[in-house]
């Protein structure tokens, strides 16, 4: 028997500031949550070389003796690329190497559409097929972990059935796959879209629950989307609310094989005064599962390869152009077709601004050009960004890929503009 262990995982890009002011707190933990690819940078011949902030953790899980557990966001477990996959495969196998972590999840759905890296995870249509596409990538870990399962992602663009949704999610996480349950985003979908939380929890098998995950978020602004409407965010910037608490004590004595609740807090969004209310929350977290034991999750046979059903290219080449605010084809899979026909037009349009949100901050994480060009201009260096963003396919996994791609376009154009100045009767 084993103890529920405690967690805390910092989300998004590294952040020093962040890590130095979060220091204290790593030591009131029994075990580190990472997120491999935020340690990662572009190497030579497209492959992955780990960054400063892998030696920093490295260094942190030694100093504190703890075992760590790997949160991916970007391994697209819905589909992708298979060469994109094989290197994230060996760059998740140098990482384990050195951080043995205890288990792999990464987020439901899809972070690749049709070749482009949109960053938000967005979901898979709860269609026939939609299960075996998923468990059949993530077969392709289970030589590497002692477990591998998915995260119960905030499905952003509103689709369909809920019910149907959860019932995708306990498919694709039948033995030998895990669940990492979220409560936050379980939250999050039932204020924006109406349904009960408990209701959509009972839907999943939580035997298959490796990991619980707490954290808070906000509400979007009321002019960011044209409706006005506000809707929930996934944002990881905020205490945990109450209900989330509440989804907690309901549970946790429904969960076996639980091995860790984990806080998590995204990265530039924690400030010195901040501290002493994650302390409190990972010690309300500690009463709670105090004295809480369980075993670990059973282990059957990794399932056969899967074809990809059929609709699923379609559905990434609509997501992709809509996702960058440009023209999507037509979809001729009549199941498909009405399932995007019941997407909630309000998420479609807060789905495009999160997209285009992270691929901002990636170019300015990326270049100081861009850095300095938004300090001294940011209405013109917007303007520019959302110009490259409907014309630019996402095909950066990096920051500085990223900058190098948007600092080339800006080149181009600017050559372009010169040229028909330069043609006659210009």
């Amino acid at each position: 028997m084993s103890a529920t262990s405690i967690d805390v995982g910092l989300m998004g890009v590294p952040d020093e500031a962040t890590f130095r002011v979060m220091r204290p707190l790593f030591s009131q933990v029994d075990r580190l949550l990472l997120t491999p690819e935020t340690l990662w940078r572009p190497g030579k011949g497209g492959s992955i070389q780990p960054n400063d902030f892998h030696r920093l953790y490295r260094d942190l899980q030694q100093a504190e003796g703890l075992p760590c557990a790997a949160h991916g966001v970007g391994l697209s477990v819905g589909s992708g690329c298979a060469e994109r996959l094989a290197r994230w495969i060996d760059a998740l196998a140098a990482d384990h190497e050195v951080f043995h972590f205890d288990w792999f999840t990464d987020h439901a759905g899809l972070t690749e559409v049709a070749g482009e890296l949109v960053s938000l995870p967005v979901p898979l249509p709860s269609l026939p097929g939609a299960a075996d596409a998923s468990r059949s990538r993530l077969a392709q870990l289970t030589h590497l972990f002692p477990f591998v399962g998915v995260e119960s992602t905030a499905d952003t663009l509103g689709g369909g059935d809920p019910m149907a949704a959860a019932r995708l999610l306990r498919h694709t996480t039948a033995d030998p796959f895990v669940l990492l349950l979220d409560l936050h985003n379980v939250y999050t979908m039932a204020e924006n879209f109406g349904f009960s939380a408990l209701e959509w929890i009972d839907e999943l098998d939580l035997s298959r629950v490796i990991e619980i995950h707490l954290s808070g978020g906000s509400v979007s602004a009321p002019g960011l989307l044209p409706s006005g409407r506000q809707l929930r965010l996934d944002s990881h910037d905020q205490a945990v609310p109450e209900p989330v608490w509440d989804l907690l004590t309901a549970v946790l004595p429904r969960c076996p094989h639980l091995q860790a609740v984990t806080l998590e807090r995204l990265d530039n969004t924690v400030e010195p005064q901040d501290v002493p209310l994650l302390a409190d929350e990972l010690g309300r977290i500690r009463d709670a599962v105090a004295g809480i034991h369980t075993t670990l999750p059973p282990r059957g046979n990794v399932p056969a390869t899967m074809p990809s059903p059929s609709w699923l290219s379609e559905w990434e080449a609509w997501l992709a152009p809509t996702l960058r605010g440009a023209q999507a084809p037509s979809v001729t899979d009549r199941q498909l077709h009405s399932f995007i026909e019941g997407l909630d037009s309000d998420s479609i349009d807060l789905s495009a601004v999160l997209v285009l949100r992270l691929r901002f901050e990636r170019l300015l994480q990326g270049s100081s050009e861009a850095g300095a060009w938004f300090e001294t201009d940011p209405g013109s260096f917007a303007r520019e960004v959302r110009r490259f963003h409907r014309a630019t396919p996402l095909t950066a996994t990096f920051p500085a890929e990223e900058a190098d791609l948007f600092l080339r376009w800006c080149a181009a154009e600017e050559a372009s503009a010169q040229h028909s100045l330069g043609e006659p009767g210009a």
